[in-house]
């Protein structure tokens, strides 16, 4: 299994949007997962320290 963390960026808005991705070893998709909000989370986080 692999796991993958993708970043898209929405080149009108200038949005970054993070998923993980996990994929078996026969390159069938197990699962993905939005993780855009707690990288937004984590970003303001440590910007403010």
């Amino acid at each position: 299994m692999a796991l993958f963390e993708i970043g898209v960026k929405d080149i009108v808005t200038k949005n970054y949007y993070f998923f993980e991705v996990k994929i078996r070893d026969d390159n069938s998709l197990i699962s993905t997962k939005d993780l855009s909000e707690l990288n937004r989370k984590n970003h303001h986080k440590n910007q403010a320290d």
